[in-house]
Formats: C-alpha cells, sequence, structure tokens
C-alpha cells in the first residue's frame, strides 16, 4: 500500500528534525497509523534514509537530504530537545543507564555481552560503513564510535576493578 503525499510529507518532516536514529515503530506511531506501512518502503526507494539496524528497525534522514530539508520547511537545524527526545553526546559517559543504553544491554549484563554488544554496535556504525555518505553522516558515525568505544571502556574497567576488589577481599 503507498502512503498518500502528506503522510509522506508528516515522515520527512519528523524525520528532518532527528539527527539520530529513529525506530520505525515510533516513526509510525507519529503519523498515528495513517498509511504509515507504505512509509518505509516508499522512504528507501528515494533514498532518503540510511537505515541503521535492522531488529528492531531504525533509520535515520540522510545528512543532505534533512539539510535541504531544514532549509526548505523552515526548521530549526537544532531541534528542540523535548521534541528530539535524542540523547546527547556522551563521549565522556557520566552514568550506567547512559552506558548501558548506548551498548543495548540491560544493567545486569556480564562482561561477555558488553563485549559482543560492542562488536555489534562498532559493526553498526563504524564510520568505513558510511564512507560513501555525505560529511555528515561520517561524522555522526565517528562521533557514535567514539560514544560506544568509551562506553564499552568503561564498562570493561569497571569489571576489572571490581575482579581485582573481590581478589583482595
Amino acid at each position: 500500500m503507498r502512503a498518500d503525499l502528506q503522510t509522506l510529507l508528516s515522515a520527512l518532516r519528523f524525520l528532518a528534525r532527528k539527527t539520530s536514529p529513529v525506530s520505525v515503530a515510533d516513526l509510525s506511531a507519529r503519523l498515528q497509523g495513517k498509511h504509515s506501512s507504505g512509509i518505509l518502503s516508499e522512504l528507501v526507494a528515494l533514498d532518503a534514509v540510511i537505515r541503521t539496524r535492522r531488529d528492531p528497525p531504525t533509520i535515520v534522514l540522510d545528512p543532505d537530504l534533512r539539510e535541504q530539508l531544514q532549509n526548505i520547511l523552515f526548521i530549526d537545524s537544532m531541534p528542540d530537545a523535548e521534541e528530539s527526545g535524542e540523547p546527547q553526546p556522551v563521549t565522556t559517559p557520566s552514568n550506567d543507564d547512559t552506558l548501558f543504553e548506548l551498548l543495548g544491554l540491560s544493567p545486569s549484563a556480564s562482561l561477555e555481552e558488553v563485549k559482543a554488544a560492542y562488536r555489534r554496535k562498532m559493526k553498526e556504525w563504524h564510520p568505513d560503513v558510511f564512507a560513501g555518505r555525505s560529511d555528515d553522516a561520517r561524522r555522526i558515525a565517528e562521533e557514535k564510535t567514539k560514544d560506544i568505544i568509551a562506553a564499552y571502556e568503561t564498562l570493561v574497567g569497571r569489571h576489572h576493578r571490581k575482579q581485582e576488589e573481590e581478589v583482595v577481599t
């Protein structure tokens, strides 16, 4: 089923405000079910989105297209924090929830799960994956990989310190 032009425009407006990936479920909810089933296939056919994850499916608007749409639709380049719902870069992560969330883990994750999540996220966000894309897409990927590395190093370091404390006591 094809989405109508108004629904497609609503989806593009929503995605133009986002710089981080959006789940397909969130996009569908935002469109309130108005022919939302055809939106993803039409956005992919238009080469308007970059798929960032398959399970659950997430997308981000191509950065060059986002910039053009922001100019055309008079959208501020910096989204409203409440509207965007985006996490800020965590190059220096401050709390455990952010670290685990960034790697897609629960706080009870084992060291093996942390390592597996790190590898999975690096495959997903490595800048080489975005080599054929715009400078903005590569910059976003570079920032994301720095955040992933920082979260991984922090969690692994904590695990090793915890093991050392257990040996000492």
